[in-house]
């Protein structure tokens, strides 16, 4: 498990498109906003096991979800955020997910894009450059 510590408005990217975001911090509990690709299942730990058949959807999705100190959200089949501690404004986040998934925040996942742009596509025709 990884853990990253975040205050109110900072953001943690998983992989190319799941943005977690620490929307408000009050007392035991921290909201947190998920964008995600809508054919990822986001959901609350407790409820996995009782969820209805999920129909994947094409898109992008957010959903705001109150969280206290060990409980957990489960996205997809192979990512779960866990608080691991709150501290005045400060949170900290577990995530578990696959090793080939990268895991950011989000400061530093910028940086990243910024020092290796993705290269466009090459136009009908044309090899891409090298």
């Amino acid at each position: 498990m990884l853990v990253l510590s975040r205050h109110k408005d900072e953001e943690i990217i998983i992989g190319d498109t799941i943005s977690i975001k620490v929307v408000e911090v009050r007392g035991s509990k921290v909201r947190l906003l998920i964008t995600a690709p809508r054919n990822l299942r986001v959901l609350r730990q407790e409820l996995v096991a009782i969820a209805k058949p999920f129909v994947p959807k094409s898109g992008t999705g957010t959903l705001v979800l109150s969280r206290k100190k060990d409980e957990r959200i489960v996205i997809g089949d192979s990512i779960s955020i866990m608080v691991v501690d709150i501290r005045g404004d400060k949170v900290r986040l577990g995530i578990d997910a696959l090793r080939d998934i990268t895991v950011h925040r989000k400061e530093v996942y910028d940086a990243i894009q910024r020092e290796n742009p993705p290269t466009p596509p090459a136009a009908e025709g044309e090899e891409p450059p090298q």
